[in-house]
């Protein structure tokens, strides 16, 4: 039979059970499909056509004994219940559901109105329908093809085993409480194989249950090669997206962050992204016991299951017939399940789900998509998850950052760009970013740029910029040159009318008259600050400004202006003025002495950090502290007129700081 022609014939018997509901006295939808045939079905009056009520458990009695007589204590993994109910013999198999029977093997339309799905398949027993107060409806037909008896079902429990005969341990993730409500149906499925090593294969009966009426759209297979896996598309059909993930490990092994989780890492991501577009994936290895039974232990500890009914989902398996897993499961003398357990409890946090929230967060998974994830998964109002935060502090000198919490998020990823100063630069820059004090720069820090891909504790950010260097290559800037003997600079600029001097400098040695910058001229002409006597205005005679008492290893600015009336500042202070207006002067001013022409006296000890001159509001000089790389020789570069000075005193040297 051709696909279109299956399809012709569903919609006919969907078609014809509508018109004898209309018949019957139904009330008729808008839409005459699957989804509202039940209701359709429903409102037919019983005394018309009874119709059956086709009731039937999603738990076979043996699991509803199970579940509802079992509660596990999560500070004892020293127990386990299930393999008492797993010994008790029955007639059917225990990892199937009941069903509803019918007389005899017909064909049927079945439609769960949970999930809005349809299928058509020869049986004689229905199961595999939400268990939802939704329900479904079924539309048995007779041999020559009419309808012989509609039904509606009404599955009970909220567990939902899909029963396959050919595929076994297959169940739905829905119906748990959790959360803020219960784990919603239809959208994540675990099971064992559908075909692999010893000759399994699944049937085209189950092929189509899973497809149609379950609605599987995506296989998530962690089986080797050799177990069947690693295949180059689903054994449901290639119209299923096939995910082969092998995985030779399971358990701790399968989570440990100190190993290799990239396996469950991407099976989550992958189950995550599916449930917030509404597509119903099915994971499953060979067993279904044990990786999928960790991913399944993962994904239900997000949502919120009880520990206990995580631990019962766990031990379902054991049902199967195929692997027994009570939570006390040994392997290799190591209980395997407890030991997960333990293992997603060291993370710090006092319950299973914030401990695995906590490890998802470490393995890459961000907080948004977790809260997204179980929205789309819980029928009801879950909270969102938060996450701790962690410190960020900073020490930056010369330098700014574009983003500058005092805090981050912990697991999340920081990203700062570090913007220096006008005048600074990063190149030779002092960058040092520290996480739980342990250095992690090298890893973290590139071109200006910090990336902390995980933060895992808390963050401290220094940074120092250097100074954009305003000198030739040869030379190196520092912050001050100092004299201690007898070195002077000559700066080859005269003193004349209308000449101002910056200059930042600061005494180290008190006594006698001492000049920071001066020249000799015809009228006394002297610019400087002298000792701990007087600052001395410009030009002057016999007659000294106001005495300042001036401070040992104190950085002063001093500005002085020649004017008619000369005036000497620092700091804003005053050092006075005079009145001489007529002199004449020849001679260039002395930096660190005052220039005689031929000779220089009042040698000035201690430090300049700049020397500025200005002629009117010109600047003739910008004299900066350095020294030449090629032979260390300390002195002022004027980067006005590109000269390097040094001492004019061939004895003696500054020394650069």
């Amino acid at each position: 039979m051709s696909v279109a022609s299956e399809i012709a014939r569903i919609k006919n018997n969907i078609a014809a059970a509508y018109d004898e509901a209309e018949a019957k006295g139904a009330t008729m939808p808008a839409a005459e499909n699957s989804a509202n045939l039940a209701d359709t079905v429903a409102s037919i009056p019983t005394s018309v056509l009874p119709i059956v009520d086709a009731t039937y458990s999603q738990q076979n009695a043996i699991v509803t004994r199970f579940l509802n007589e079992t509660s596990y204590s999560v500070d004892d993994y020293s127990y386990s219940d299930v393999m008492r109910y797993k010994e008790t013999a029955t007639e059917y198999r225990k990892d199937i559901p009941s069903s509803y029977s019918l007389d005899r093997t017909r064909r049927c339309v079945i439609a769960d109105g949970y999930a809005e799905k349809c299928l058509t398949i020869d049986t004689n027993a229905i199961s595999n329908i939400t268990p939802d107060p939704v329900g479904g409806i079924f539309i048995a037909e007779n041999n020559d093809g009419s309808v012989a008896q509609i039904g509606r079902l009404i599955p009970t429990g909220s567990l939902r085993m899909i029963g396959l005969p050919s595929c076994g341990n297959v169940r739905d993730l829905g119906g748990w409480n959790c959360d803020g409500g219960k784990v919603k149906y239809g959208l994540v499925f675990r099971g064992s194989k559908f075909a692999g090593s010893r000759g399994i294969t699944i049937s085209e009966n189950d092929k189509a249950v899973l497809k149609k009426l379950v609605g599987i759209r995506t296989d998530i297979d962690f089986q080797l090669s050799s177990e069947g896996g690693a295949r180059e598309s689903s054994a449901l059909g290639e119209d299923i997206e096939y995910i082969s993930l092998p995985s030779n490990t399971d358990y701790t092994g399968m989570v440990n962050l100190g190993g290799d989780a990239s396996v469950i890492k991407s099976a989550l991501l992958k189950v995550i992204y599916n449930a917030k577009k509404g597509i119903p994936t099915y994971f499953h290895c060979f067993y279904g016991a044990d990786r999928t039974g960790t991913l399944a232990c993962v994904i239900e500890s997000i949502l919120g299951l009880s520990q206990s009914d995580i631990d019962k989902d766990y031990e379902l398996t054991t049902f199967s017939g195929n692997a027994d897993r009570p939570r006390t499961y040994t392997r290799g003398g190591v209980s395997v399940y407890r030991e997960l357990i333990e293992y997603l409890y060291s993370f710090g946090k006092s319950n299973l789900r914030d401990n695995v929230v906590k490890w998802a967060l470490r393995l890459g998974i961000s907080v948004a998509d977790l809260n997204t994830f179980r929205r789309a998964m819980i029928d009801g109002n879950p909270a969102d998850l938060t996450v701790d935060q962690v410190s960020v502090s900073y020490s930056l000198t010369n330098a700014s950052l574009s983003y500058q919490p005092s805090s981050t998020p912990e697991y999340d990823s920081f990203t700062t760009n570090i913007i220096p100063d006008p005048g600074y630069t990063l190149n030779g820059a002092s960058v040092q970013v520290t996480m739980n004090n342990i250095d992690i720069t090298a890893e973290v820090y590139s071109n200006g740029v910090i990336t902390i891909p995980t933060v895992t504790g808390n963050v401290a950010v220094s940074v120092a910029a250097a100074s954009v260097s305003r000198l030739p290559t040869e030379y190196q800037e520092v912050e001050y040159i100092e004299n201690t003997s007898t070195a002077w600079i000559d700066t080859g600029i005269v003193s004349k009318y209308g000449i101002r001097t910056k200059v930042g400098a600061s005494i180290t040695t008190t006594g006698s008259y001492q000049a920071v910058i001066a020249a000799y001229g015809s009228v006394r002409d002297n610019v400087g600050f002298v000792g701990l006597k007087s600052w001395w205005a410009a030009p002057n005679a016999a007659t000294a400004g106001s005495e300042i008492t001036l401070e040992r290893a104190v950085k002063y600015h001093i500005d002085c202006v020649r004017t008619q009336n000369g005036c000497l500042s620092f700091d804003s202070l005053s050092a006075g003025t005079n009145a001489y207006t007529d002199f004449t002067n020849t001679v260039t001013y002395g930096l660190f002495a005052r220039n005689k022409g031929t000779t220089c006296d009042y040698c000035f000890k201690g430090k300049v950090y700049y020397c500025e001159i200005y002629d009117g509001n010109d600047l003739v000089a910008n004299m900066i502290p350095c020294y030449r790389k090629s032979d260390n020789k300390a002195g002022m570069y004027d980067i006005v007129r590109s000269v390097f000075l040094t001492s004019q005193d061939a004895s003696a040297e500054f020394s650069a700081g």
